[in-house]
């Protein structure tokens, strides 16, 4: 019984360190990824949340935009949070879900003549090469 009970909580302890390991591992990786990710990924992301979220007109303009091209509506752009490396993964796959449509309308406000700034030039140059 307690050759049992031994090698029951040898086990666990021995599981239970793996996991601890494997968590810890899967946190330096993601993180030093992030850290090499290149700077334009980051201020594509960074940048198209925050052009649509200062506006509801800008999210009512893409989003036809958007329903235009693809037939489908859109899904909302995610912002990069706090623990960075846990959110990019999901922002930039939508961004790349969009790619096409938030290229049309960045090159579509750079063009307007009205839209006179300097991120939005650079977010259309940056979408445009997709």
């Amino acid at each position: 019984l307690s050759l049992s009970l031994s090698l029951s909580l040898s086990l666990s302890l021995s599981l239970s360190f793996c996991l601890s390991l494997f968590l810890s591992l899967s946190l330096k990786v993601s993180q030093y990824a992030v850290a090499k990710l290149p700077s334009i990924v980051e201020f594509i992301v960074r940048e198209s949340y925050n052009h649509f979220a200062r506006s509801t007109l800008r999210c009512a303009n893409y989003q036809d935009l958007h329903k235009e091209m693809t037939g489908k509506v859109t899904k909302q752009l995610a912002s990069l949070g706090k623990t960075q490396w846990l959110s990019l993964a999901d922002a930039l796959a939508i961004i790349l879900a969009q790619w096409d449509a938030l290229a049309a309308y960045f090159q579509a406000e750079a063009n307007s003549g009205h839209a006179d700034s300097h991120t939005i030039r650079q977010l259309a140059n940056l979408l445009s090469f997709g």
